[in-house]
């Protein structure tokens, strides 16, 4: 966990992380509860988890694909 919260505050800064780190937490938490509902309706309607599966593999390489087009976020000067 410590090398996640520098990568956060080397990224986005210090001034706002908390703001910033409370936002992704909830929504978070959002998606490991309904992260499973696709699969459990893709296994009431069809019998299998096919489709759900080939729709997450489908997901992860464009989210992969996107992370390569992420850039610096531009800093501001911290003044207290």
């Amino acid at each position: 966990m410590l090398s996640t919260n520098v990568v956060w505050a080397n990224y986005f800064g210090r001034k706002y992380l908390g703001s910033i780190r409370g936002a992704a937490t909830v929504l978070m938490v959002i998606g490991s509860a309904l992260g499973p509902l696709p699969f459990g309706i893709n296994y009431d309607l069809t019998g299998n988890y096919t489709i759900a599966i080939t729709a997450m593999i489908i997901f992860t390489v464009i989210g992969l694909i996107l992370s390569l087009f992420i850039h610096e976020a531009k800093k501001e000067a911290y003044t207290d």
